[in-house]
């Protein structure tokens, strides 16, 4: 199995393992970055809260990383599409909003 399918599979699964009932994709954020920890407090500053439900995996490049972005936006999750560089072979999710947040 290739490395983008495992990173679409362990975002699938750390979306159910953090989900309280079912998987409500707009509950939760996606993006991509070369820098997971500048992302997660530039988050975390705009929401007023600090992300506890926060993961990042490393992509083999900056467009399998938007790729898989954008994968998770057509399913609902926030985020935009876009602002990122060659550099950003990060993809992030972390609980945007929903039940015990």
């Amino acid at each position: 199995m290739g490395r983008k399918k495992r990173i679409i599979r362990r975002v699938n699964r750390f979306v159910r393992q953090n989900s309280l009932l079912r998987m409500r994709f707009g509950n939760w954020y996606v993006g991509v970055t070369n820098s997971v920890e500048r992302r997660q407090r530039q988050h975390s500053r705009r929401l007023g809260r600090e992300l506890v439900i926060f993961e990042a995996w490393k992509a083999r490049s900056a467009r399998e990383a938007a790729d898989i972005e954008r994968r998770f936006l057509d399913r609902g999750m926030a985020g935009s599409h876009g602002g990122w560089n060659e550099d950003s072979v990060y993809v992030y999710v972390f609980k945007y909003r929903g039940p015990y947040t």
